[in-house]
């Protein structure tokens, strides 16, 4: 039984497409958390079934509440897989069942060497990790939830100290731009498991999409020089990384 998890909030287009993506999955969930904690009314357009939960925000909360939205959920999971599917970002349609796969016999599976794409301007990067998914590559058994409660309070990049906690190590020991491990695969303290995706092309993190800005530096592929992104002048980047949906990308004209 596998439970999705969406935290959102004043980003209209964005979790729109989120769920038709969801619609889309060759497994689908057996429960849909949405937590929607932005000041935009409730949605008209809900596609698909799903627990959504409109949470008023606190004022004293920070800009960017992934870590309350993300208790607010943890207390409505039912199922035993959890996956995590963020509002802004592209799944394709057998990731659901390729992570349910992987939850059978790990307790945590991610995706490493994350791609980004940036709409607007259509530059993209290829990351390192291979020592962590993104939060918004990240499945997890419900039998992690009580240590996930140990690590949750911190900063927005809870996905760094999910990942430290699995392995048994400290926080400061998951590098995001870690280039130690050559391989397309590695299990991690016999509980985790991370992979390469670019035989599949499971996901892509789309940035730049309207609506309130994301934490990562991902959003800001134009900005940082270290990020060495380059261009996608014919769109053939994405067509290969979104191969089954790129037009619906393509169409949106976002600049």
């Amino acid at each position: 039984m596998i439970t999705v998890i969406t935290l959102t909030g004043d980003r209209p287009l964005p979790f729109l497409l989120c769920q038709l993506w969801v619609s889309k999955q060759t497994v689908k969930p057996d429960q849909w958390i949405v937590i929607d904690d932005g000041k935009d009314p409730e949605p008209t357009n809900l596609v698909i079934d799903c627990e959504y939960i409109k949470r008023r925000r606190a004022t004293n909360e920070p800009f960017h509440t992934l870590i309350p939205n993300l208790k607010e959920a943890l207390n409505l999971i039912k199922n035993d897989k959890v996956i995590i599917f963020e509002d802004d970002e592209y799944y394709a349609p057998t990731y659901i069942e390729r992570m349910s796969k992987l939850l059978d016999k790990y307790e945590m599976v991610g995706i490493g060497r994350s791609k980004y794409y940036h709409l607007p301007t259509r530059l993209y990067f290829k990351h390192n990790n291979m020592n962590h998914g993104s939060f918004a590559q990240t499945a997890f058994k419900s039998s992690f939830i009580p240590e996930l409660r140990t690590v949750i309070e911190g900063s927005p990049f809870i996905d760094l100290r999910m990942w430290a906690k699995i392995q048994d190590i400290q926080e400061h020991e998951i590098t995001p731009r870690d280039n130690k491990f050559s391989g397309n695969e590695i299990e991690l303290n016999n509980r985790a498991f991370v992979f390469d995706d670019l035989d599949e092309n499971l996901y892509l993190a789309m940035k730049g999409l309207p609506g309130r800005d994301g934490i990562g530096e991902g959003h800001r592929l134009y900005k940082y020089e270290q990020w060495r992104a380059e261009i996608d002048n014919d769109w053939e980047v994405l067509k290969k990384w979104v191969p089954n949906d790129y037009s619906i990308y393509k169409e949106l004209r976002i600049e």
